[in-house]
């Protein structure tokens, strides 16, 4: 007999993030090994019809307005993060489940909130497997600002999240590590890794094209600078003939770079985070698809989830950046390229590989680990031994 899960999240389709597109992939992986119940948020945009499976139920929580508005403001100085204000929203909505009937209770969120929600139901059913899934460190996070007060009572927070927790799960062995070190407990001893991945039933197929397409999809924060890569793709407009790229960003950095954005629309798209669908076609369809990463050595603990999609397309990928991360060594893992964050040297990388194109073969053994076929049957397995599975 399966399991039975209930996994609750903020972040899940249709929701236009980064996090609930990787946490919408893996949800349908394993729910061919569990029965899985979701509870989420309610949104705005529509659910497109192949994340709909059959035998995953998702509850949806509708959010009052004014509260909605709250959320939407920017830097909000809530710990672990603004979410917080939803959770007695939630817990009152688990009160019309049926919660005696779940096996097991797992909290996923690149928000750590949701697993003060665990915490609680932990404590009402101590008996009840939970697991909680990270995708960002909790406290000591580099992009975050260090509130004295605040991080005392976030990190009491966490230090209580992991000590109750059956199974802790990470993205990439850094992120462990550095939960690890910021921790008194010896958390080890219950944590595993859990990649990112892709599910190619999702990629249409591929449109030849006679322009070299190049596309970056991504949200410009902390030290990433994204103008010497802008300015790389003017020059490269003017310069060749078959070329174009295509730009979606976060629109809290449009709106906050109005001048900036209209001159460089003169020479490439630029538009807002788009639906999945319009997102996995355009991966697919790319000659080139570009990471921006961090310059400095904090970058290590982030896994960018798009760039599974990205190995998932097996087209070529150009990480920028100064910073030996994960991603990088991922990209370049998979004979690709990678380069400093400077104009000049991203523009020259990139004509060098346009002329050198048809020598490209990616590695599709690496590929195949981020499958999510292959991603939830290794996490199922390596949960069995912390929640007594035989």
């Amino acid at each position: 007999m399966k399991k039975k899960c209930l996994v609750i999240t903020y972040c899940f389709p249709p929701h236009q993030s980064p996090e609930s597109f990787i946490t919408g992939k893996f949800i349908r992986g394993i729910s061919k090994y569990w029965d899985i119940d979701v509870l989420s948020l309610k949104y705005k945009e529509k659910l497109e019809k192949f994340w709909n499976k059959k035998g995953l139920n998702v509850f949806r929580l509708d959010i009052p307005i004014t509260l909605k508005k709250i959320l939407d403001l920017p830097r909000l100085p809530f710990r672990p993060d603004r979410f917080i204000l939803l959770n007695s929203l939630v817990k009152r909505e688990l009160k019309n489940l049926n919660l005696k009937k779940y096996d097991i209770i797992f909290t996923r969120s690149q928000f750590h909130s949701v697993h003060l929600v665990g915490l609680y139901l932990k404590k009402k059913f101590p008996n009840k497997k939970w697991i909680t899934s990270f995708s960002d460190p909790w406290t000591n996070n580099p992009y975050q600002k260090n509130l004295r007060v605040l991080e005392y009572l976030n990190n009491y927070l966490k230090e209580k999240v992991l000590k109750k927790s059956d199974l802790l799960v990470f993205p990439l062995k850094n992120l462990e590590n550095h939960f690890a070190e910021n921790s008194k407990q010896d958390i080890k001893k219950k944590s595993i890794i859990v990649p990112h991945s892709f599910d190619s039933t999702f990629f249409p197929k591929k449109v030849k094209t006679r322009k070299f397409n190049i596309c970056f999809f991504g949200k410009i924060y902390a030290d990433r600078n994204i103008v010497p890569l802008l300015e790389s793709m003017e020059e490269l407009t003017g310069e060749l003939k078959e070329f174009k790229a295509s730009f979606y960003i976060d629109s809290e950095f449009i709106n906050n770079n109005k001048k900036l954005i209209r001159y460089y629309r003169k020479y490439i798209k630029i538009r807002n985070y788009t639906k999945y669908s319009e997102y996995i076609k355009n991966v697919k369809n790319s000659s080139l698809l570009i990471v921006l990463d961090v310059n400095t050595n904090e970058g290590k603990y982030f896994f960018q989830s798009k760039l599974v999609d990205y190995l998932g397309s097996k087209n070529m990928i150009l990480h920028v950046g100064k910073s030996n991360t994960y991603n990088k060594e991922l990209i370049l893992m998979n004979n690709c390229f990678s380069c400093l964050n400077e104009k000049n040297q991203i523009k020259e990388k990139i004509k060098k590989i346009i002329n050198e194109q048809v020598k490209f073969k990616s590695n599709n053994k690496l590929i195949d680990i981020f499958e999510i076929k292959n991603v939830s049957s290794i996490f199922i397995k390596e949960s069995k031994n912390f929640l007594n599975d035989q």
